[in-house]
This record gives structure tokens, C-alpha cells and sequence, in this order.
């Protein structure tokens, strides 16, 4: 009788046991079998981002590829608001001192909920050493490109600008951009089990293609120069100078006043900005015979030295006798351009 109570107790504690392994493994089963990719995203969530910055923009060269545009390395500051916990004040505080950014500004950001905040982007060499210096836990650097113009305001119109993301905004930044700019880079960053965020390396990196202009950099420069001694001389308004070779078109140099620092867009008006030469629209009024006079030698439809009629037609309303059409005559000869003006007739 003893004996069968121990062995139904056994039973009993087999049985629990068991019943407590089968639900065991069947919550193992369901989590791993069934909600497994819903774990799985969420520890993505939670232990990676992908962080999208500006790709590496493709130089632009003169004729004589001398480099008039290019990208260069720096590095940009970012937080993880969740590692700096109860710093946040101080944190902003710190950084403010060496970035120059208002602290309210930096606090906002580090409150916002977000998981990945930009402290401060695209620094300079002492700011970034700054920065790497406070060793804050939670403020971490990255690489990005900068666009930079090693002429400064040597053919600014022409080449135009780009913003903080590496878009262009003007020029042939803005015109080429697609080429230019290449596809979008992504950076890995991952977390630890202590949610200590490094970077995971480089998912994606496709740059943007060179572009080499008809422009020479030394006529380039000769063209500004001569510009500006004509506005001091003049006290013009905006001026600008186009340079192109006759026989094939191309244009050796194109220059605008004012100027602006493609390096720094925003410190002038916008109208300072403006390509003048391609933007802004004139009346060629008399200038224009050139082409017409250029056309007829070309043709041999006229000589130098040739004199031809010049008939002018004008219209004289009187009120009562209704519109009066007069005839003009006059003569023109074809003479030769000489060093200081080039007559179209007499």
C-alpha cells in the first residue's frame, strides 16, 4: 500500500514535470519558429542604424584638369540621447562651449525621444579634436564629405554651390548633379549589449563621376581681373564677361560681378549669386549687325569696301489726313573692323 502511494506520487511529479518541459518547449517553438522575425526586427531596431550621409561628390576640373571643385573628409559629431541619461544638461552644456552652439539648442535635441541626434556637422580639425577631447559617453564622430572650392571665388557662377546635404544649388553642381553627386552612402552603426554604439563599417558607397569644363583656369582668371578693374573704373552695378572660342564654340572663361565664395553661399544676397551671363536678358539692339554682317562675308553675299542703299521706312500720323509713309535713303559701305571700333557703315 506504501509502495503504490510513492510510485503515484511519482507519477504525479512526472507528470507536472513533463506537462512543464512540454510548455517549455512549445513557447520555445513559438517564439523561435513563429515570431522569430518579429524578434528579430525588433533587436535590429534596437542594436543597429543605418545612417545615411552625403556621398562622395566627383571633382570638377578646368580644361588643363586643374582642380576647381572637389570633396574632401571631416567629421561630424552625433549623440545617442539614451547613453547620456541623466548628462543631457550637462552634456549640452559641454559641447556647447566648444561648437558654439547654443546649449537650449543642444538640450532640445538630446529630449527630443529620438535615438540618434546630429550634434554638430561637418567640423573643422580643432572642433572635431575638441569634441573626441570631452570624451562624453554617448557623443561619437563619423566621417562625412564636404564639398570644397580650392579657387574660392574663381569661377563661383560657373561652378555654383552645394548645401549641408551635398546638393547642388546652383551652377553646374545643380546641373550635373545626379553625375556629380553618385548614389547615397549608408553608415552602419551597431550597439552592444551595453548599449555602447561603434560603427559597423560601410554598407553602401558609390561616388560621382568627374566632369572636366571647357573653361582655362588662366583665362578664367584674366577675365575676373580685367572685370574688376572695369567696375572700380566704372562704379558699375554687375558686370560680365564671356570668352568662347570662335572656331568651336566653347567658352574659355565666363565671368560675373559681384562675386560670391562658393565655400561659404550664404554670407552674400542672393542676387550676388546670379549667373548674370546666362540669367539675366538683354536687348542686343545694334550689336546684333555683327552677326547679321559676320553671316553675309560668310556667304560671300557682300565684300569689304562694298557701299549699298539703306531704305528706312517711317510712319507720320496727322489726325486728319490719316498716316503719311516717308522714304529714306541712305548708303552704307562695308568697311573693315579696325584695333578700336568695328564701323558697320556710313
Amino acid at each position: 500500500m506504501q509502495q503504490n502511494r510513492v510510485q503515484l506520487r511519482l507519477l504525479i511529479i512526472a507528470g507536472f514535470v513533463a506537462l512543464w518541459m512540454g510548455a517549455v518547449f512549445a513557447r520555445l517553438g513559438f517564439l523561435q519558429l513563429i515570431e522569430h522575425g518579429d524578434y528579430l526586427a525588433r533587436a535590429h531596431r534596437q542594436q543597429q542604424r543605418t545612417i545615411e550621409i552625403t556621398p562622395k561628390r566627383g571633382a570638377i576640373y578646368d580644361r588643363n584638369m586643374h582642380p576647381l571643385a572637389m570633396s574632401t573628409e571631416v567629421e561630424s559629431a552625433f549623440a545617442i540621447p539614451t547613453e547620456l541619461g541623466e548628462n543631457k544638461v550637462l552634456a549640452a552644456h559641454l559641447l556647447s562651449g566648444v561648437l558654439n552652439v547654443p546649449s537650449d539648442v543642444l538640450e532640445t535635441k538630446f529630449n527630443s525621444g529620438a535615438t540618434f541626434v546630429w550634434v554638430s556637422r561637418k567640423l573643422s580639425p580643432d572642433k572635431s579634436d575638441a569634441v573626441k577631447a570631452l570624451n562624453l559617453k554617448g557623443v561619437y564622430t563619423m566621417k562625412e564629405n564636404e564639398r570644397f572650392y580650392p579657387k574660392r571665388d574663381m569661377a563661383a557662377h560657373i561652378l555654383g554651390y552645394v548645401d549641408l546635404d551635398e546638393k547642388g544649388q546652383g551652377g553646374i553642381e545643380h546641373q550635373l548633379d545626379k553625375q556629380i553627386g553618385g548614389k547615397g552612402e549608408k553608415i552602419l552603426v551597431m550597439a552592444d549589449a551595453k548599449q555602447r554604439w561603434f560603427d559597423g563599417g560601410q554598407a553602401h558607397r558609390d561616388e560621382g563621376a568627374n566632369v572636366v569644363l571647357t573653361i582655362d583656369e588662366k583665362i578664367q582668371y584674366v577675365a575676373e581681373r580685367e572685370l574688376q578693374a572695369g567696375i572700380a573704373r566704372t562704379h558699375a552695378i554687375a558686370g560680365t564677361v564671356i570668352i568662347q572660342n570662335p572656331n568651336t564654340g566653347e567658352i574659355l572663361a565666363l565671368a560675373n560681378w559681384p562675386k560670391f565664395n562658393p565655400n561659404s553661399p550664404g554670407e552674400v544676397k542672393p542676387e550676388a549669386r546670379m549667373n548674370r551671363a546666362v540669367s539675366a536678358i538683354y536687348e542686343p539692339g545694334s550689336t546684333f549687325k555683327l552677326i547679321t554682317l559676320a553671316a553675309a562675308l560668310d556667304q560671300n553675299l557682300t565684300r569689304p569696301g562694298e557701299v549699298f542703299e539703306r531704305r528706312r521706312l517711317h510712319q507720320n500720323r496727322a489726325p486728319a489726313r490719316g498716316p503719311k509713309i516717308l522714304r529714306l535713303h541712305s548708303r552704307l559701305r562695308i568697311r573693315p573692323a579696325n584695333r578700336r571700333r568695328a564701323p558697320l557703315g556710313k
